[in-house]
């Protein structure tokens, strides 16, 4: 993961705000993006055409999964601000204004 960062990349999920936590400000930009539960329940059951139930189920599931793999890997937790440069709630933004502000930030130098 730390090869690969050192090219222009995006390390989605795998604990990478963890990996890359000693790069220098600037070179590296950790984002978190989340919503309430029920915005994801119905965002999965469009997606999948799937029920309610189900929809909540397999996103209860992966956040458990998620959740335990970080803990167990890194010893924090992966939805704590403070391990991001940068928190949106897509339910708020909506997915085209995460993408501005997320090119946005990466694009800046640090501190500007």
């Amino acid at each position: 993961m730390k090869e690969i960062a050192d090219r222009s990349a995006v390390i989605i999920g795998r604990g990478g705000f963890f990996a890359l936590r000693d790069r220098p400000a600037g070179s590296v930009t950790r984002v978190f993006i989340h919503a309430p539960l029920e915005f994801r329940v119905h965002r999965v059951m469009k997606a999948r055409n799937i029920p309610e139930a189900e929809a909540r189920s397999a996103i209860e599931e992966c956040d458990r999964g998620r959740s335990r793999f970080i803990r167990d890997m890194t010893g924090v937790e992966w939805t704590d601000a403070k391990n991001y440069h940068l928190c949106i709630d897509s339910s708020v933004a909506g997915f085209p204004r995460c993408v501005e502000m997320i090119v946005g930030m990466a694009s800046q130098p640090a501190g500007n």
